[in-house]
């Protein structure tokens, strides 16, 4: 029977973990309006492809914004979580 030293193992290992995938971003759209009423929507799912981990972490982010039409200011938040 043939031994596979285990550094070679380890290096199989690393390659399989740290290689580009495909991973799916999943994020909550909530809307606040200048009332203070808040309102949650569905989730939102997007793939992304040919990343590894750490890239897409930094590309599904939490993020905010500030909507202003005339006198209503609405807050969007993406509460967002890569599964």
């Amino acid at each position: 029977m043939l031994r596979i030293p285990a550094l070679a193992i380890l290096i199989i290992c690393i390659a399989l973990v740290a290689c580009k995938k495909q991973r799916v971003c999943e994020c909550i759209p909530t809307y606040t309006n200048a009332a203070g009423v808040t309102t949650k929507s569905t989730v939102v799912t997007t793939e992304i492809t040919d990343a590894r981990r750490g890239e897409a972490k930094t590309l599904c982010q939490t993020s905010s914004t500030v909507e202003t039409i005339g006198t209503c200011v609405t807050t969007e938040r993406m509460e967002c979580e890569l599964k």
